[in-house]
Formats: C-alpha cells, sequence, structure tokens
C-alpha cells in the first residue's frame, strides 16, 4: 500500500500548517483495486511455480524408478550369463567322461564312470531346464520392462508438455504482472504529481 503523507513548513514564528488535500475517492478506489490485482497476480504466480516444483519431483521419481529396473534387468542378464558358464563347464565335463570311456579299460571303472555320467547328464538336464525356466522369467521380465518403460517414457512425454504449457502460461502471466507494475508506478507517479501541484498552490 503506498502512503503519501504531505506536511506544511514549520520555519519561523508566523508559520502555519497547511492541512493535508485528501486523495480524491475514485482515483483512491482505483489505486486500491490494482493493488488487489497485483497481490492476486503474486498468488497466482506462487501457486504455479509450485505445482510446478511438484511435477518436477515427480518426474525425477520416474526416472529414479526407470533407472532402478534397468539395474535389475542387468541382474538378470548376469544370472544368465552366470548360466550359461555352468552350461558350458558341464558340456566339458561330459567330453572328458567320453574321453576317459574309450581309454578305459576296466570294464567296473567304465560302468562306474557311466553312472557318473549319467548322474551329470542328469543333473545338466535339470540344470538346462532350469536354465530355460529362468531365460522365460527373464524374457517375460524384459517384457514387462519395455511395457513399464513405455508407460513411463509417455508418462514423461506427458509432463513435459504439460510443464513447457504451464512454463508458457507462467512467463505470459509475469510479462502481464510486469505491465501491470509498469501502470501502477506510472499510476502513482501521477498521484504525486498532482499531490505536489496541490501542495504548491
Amino acid at each position: 500500500m503506498v502512503r503519501l503523507d504531505i506536511y506544511a513548513s514549520s520555519e519561523g514564528p508566523g508559520a502555519r500548517q497547511v492541512p493535508l488535500t485528501p486523495e480524491p475517492g475514485p482515483e483512491r478506489a482505483e489505486l486500491a483495486r490494482r493493488k488487489a490485482e497485483l497481490d492476486e497476480l503474486t498468488r497466482r504466480l506462487a501457486e504455479q511455480r509450485e505445482q510446478t516444483s511438484v511435477a518436477e519431483r515427480r518426474l525425477k521419481s520416474s526416472i529414479s524408478q526407470l533407472e532402478a529396473r534397468e539395474r535389475r534387468l542387468a541382474d538378470l542378464e548376469a544370472r544368465e550369463r552366470k548360466l550359461a558358464g555352468l552350461e558350458a563347464e558341464l558340456a566339458k565335463r561330459e567330453v572328458e567322461l567320453e574321453r576317459a570311456h574309450a581309454t578305459e579299460i576296466d570294464a567296473a571303472d567304465v560302468q562306474r564312470q557311466r553312472r557318473r555320467l549319467a548322474a551329470q547328464e542328469e543333473a545338466l538336464s535339470e540344470r538346462t531346464h532350469e536354465l530355460r525356466r529362468l531365460e522365460q522369467q527373464v524374457e517375460e521380465r524384459e517384457r514387462k520392462l519395455a511395457e513399464r518403460e513405455a508407460h513411463v517414457r509417455v508418462e514423461l512425454d506427458f509432463k513435459e508438455d504439460e510443464l513447457e504449457g504451464r512454463e508458457q502460461a507462467l512467463a505470459e502471466q509475469e510479462r502481464r504482472l510486469e505491465r501491470k507494475e509498469s501502470e501502477l508506478t506510472a499510476y502513482v507517479g501521477q498521484l504525486q504529481g498532482r499531490l505536489t501541484v496541490a501542495r504548491s498552490a
């Protein structure tokens, strides 16, 4: 609120106090109305800035969730590589057993080695089955992750468009606010000029 106080000169023994010239009623009401508009614009600007801050925090949260999903996918891929290494090791052992069978003379030893090979083949079959099951799980998780990533990207695009729209609206309101402030400053200057003229008269 702008206060304009005018005091008469009190120099000299015969000086008298000049009474305050009251502000014109309509002009004072217009000034109050513009002050109220300025306060309302300031409040709306603060609200929109808060909404923009909330949207940015949500966007960062979505990005963090996407990064966490990517880390889980990397873990699954590492497990898959580990299982592939186990399968290769079992295949190598199977080859070694087959070579041992070819050079073994003792029938009992050959039989024992065959039993061991059968057990290893069974273990390999079970692990191969487990590997296939894990591969299916990985593929299913990859599919779900891809769907979620697509959904998150759509949400991010929507949020970005919404933020751009809000930023444009905020910029427009800031320009209007600056224009209102300039008009109010000019109007206050005019009032001060009129009061100065009235005081001089």
